[in-house]
């Protein structure tokens, strides 16, 4: 006798702040922080990369500045959307924990535009060219960390670590 595995997969159930909030809802910050700080550091690794690495030297301020703007548009966060793991919805989209779990995503509406917000904010209580610099001299993962992690200069200070919390 052969047994089959059936799974099953729904789109989420949304609570009224996630279907209806202009803003990012908190239960989302750190997938959200997460987004963005991939989108940021993958967007300004492939300008270094470009631009700058053969010439040994950094980029101008303006272009930096010009770069951030460009990356926190809404259409860099278009393929993000909430997808449910284990029973919890969750951000997904490039550079999440929730990217490559199986199920269904619910894209598209008020997420891109969203995570565009927030992006801009991160970007205007940090400096541009400290979050460059980060990147090119430390990699990506020093700008995740500058922005996610908990440490005293995080925009979203013990992000993480509650988030870890809250799965447990």
């Amino acid at each position: 006798m052969v047994r089959e595995n059936i799974m099953k997969w729904s789109t989420p159930t949304l609570s009224d702040e996630e279907a209806y909030s202009v803003r990012l809802p908190s239960s989302f910050k750190c997938d959200g922080c997460t987004a963005i700080a991939f989108q940021i550091s993958t967007g300004m690794a492939v300008f270094h990369e470009k631009k700058y690495r053969k010439k040994k030297k950094m980029a101008p301020e303006s272009e930096v500045i010009e770069l951030i703007e460009n990356i926190c548009d809404k259409k860099t966060f278009e393929n993000y959307g909430l997808k449910q793991m284990g029973g919890i919805n969750r951000l997904s989209g490039p550079g999440t924990e929730a990217e490559e779990e199986p199920g269904m995503m619910q894209g598209g509406g008020k997420w891109p535009n969203r995570l565009a917000m927030m992006c801009g904010e991160i970007a205007g209580e940090l400096d541009e060219y400290d979050m460059y610099k980060a990147v090119v001299e430390d990699g990506p993962e020093k700008l995740f960390q500058l922005i996610c992690q908990d440490n005293e200069n995080s925009v979203l200070a013990g992000c993480m670590e509650k988030q870890m919390k809250d799965e447990l």
